[in-house]
């Protein structure tokens, strides 16, 4: 993605690089600096082909943007269906997240042995990922399908669904977990 020097999407260039082919492709976290995300995602959805638009909800991480991805995504299914969750992004994160509606998450440093980018992609930790979401998706699903809200409800449907109980997606690397 790209900023005009108001913070704002630049649509001159983005069209310019889109181009007239029949490419998809992902707007990258620069939706996190506007300064107004309102017309920021209203912008971005009228680009052609745009799939995802990978964003923290902040420029300073998931973890100062939840709140504001969660609103978005429950408040906007077309932002639901584009937002790809990015950005120091951790795990407590993802069941808030799936039941906003959100079904894309990009990680990198967490799938990396000692959180390190110097450090090759460990495929355990890939796959805890992995089992991570598609179990808060599953839960969701069921959630929805049998209008389970929470307490016992949410039990008895994870039962009849033979669902997993959540988990914690650690593991452990010598003498700490990741």
């Amino acid at each position: 993605g790209f900023l005009n020097g108001l913070n704002r999407v630049d649509l001159e260039v983005m069209r310019e690089l889109i181009g007239e082919g029949d490419v998809p492709w992902t707007f990258h976290r620069a939706i996190d600096h506007c300064l107004d995300l309102d017309r920021a995602w209203a912008d971005v959805k009228r680009l052609p082909r745009v799939t995802s638009v990978l964003t923290a909800g902040s420029a300073r991480g998931v973890e100062q943007g939840l709140d504001e991805l969660v609103r978005r995504a429950t408040t906007d299914h077309d932002a639901a269906r584009l937002v790809m969750a990015g950005g120091g992004l951790s795990p407590e994160h993802v069941p808030w997240l799936v039941r906003a509606g959100v079904r894309a998450f990009h990680i990198g440093s967490p799938a990396r042995p000692g959180r390190s980018f110097k450090a090759y992609v460990d495929a355990d930790l890939v796959t805890s990922w992995r089992d991570l979401i598609d179990d808060e998706v599953a839960h969701a699903r069921c959630r929805y399908d049998h209008g389970a809200a929470g307490g016992q409800q949410a039990r008895a449907c994870v039962d009849r669904c033979e669902l997993p109980s959540k988990r914690v997606h650690t593991r452990t690397v010598g003498d700490r977990e990741e």
